[in-house]
């Protein structure tokens, strides 16, 4: 299994010009191994959720967290990809994840949140 720590709102600092440099709302954070020993400030935060994903390795999961790059290094977008929360389904499951605990999802539910993945350049 899998843990992936997601913001869940937008970031408070971010301005159209400067969005691009933030993880945004619906994006992930970082992905870990089941069992990751999160912080309490991890866990606590009210932006984020940390979510325990079935069935799935870390490497499976390797492209939510793809920033994409100008050849000179210059950062283009933090994170290429996000979860659509626009799907209904989507949504629910979405809000049903607490703070201050490692949310379990189903094997369902892991799939719906595999299948909202997009990249958000459109592309």
């Amino acid at each position: 299994m899998a843990e992936i720590l997601i913001r869940v709102v937008e970031h408070r600092h971010s301005t159209p010009a400067t969005a691009h440099l933030h993880i945004g709302a619906y994006e992930v954070v970082v992905i870990r191994d089941n069992g990751w020993p999160w912080s309490r400030k991890e866990l606590n935060n009210p932006d984020w959720r940390v979510i325990r994903i079935p069935n799935t390795t870390m490497d499976a999961l390797t492209n939510w967290t793809d920033s994409q790059l100008m050849e000179d290094g210059a950062l283009v977008f933090k994170r290429v990809n996000r979860i659509d929360h626009q799907i209904s389904q989507v949504q629910s499951i979405i809000d049903s994840w607490r703070t201050g605990v490692v949310n379990d999802i189903s094997t369902g539910d892991r799939n719906k949140l595999i299948n909202a993945v997009v990249d958000k350049r459109g592309t």
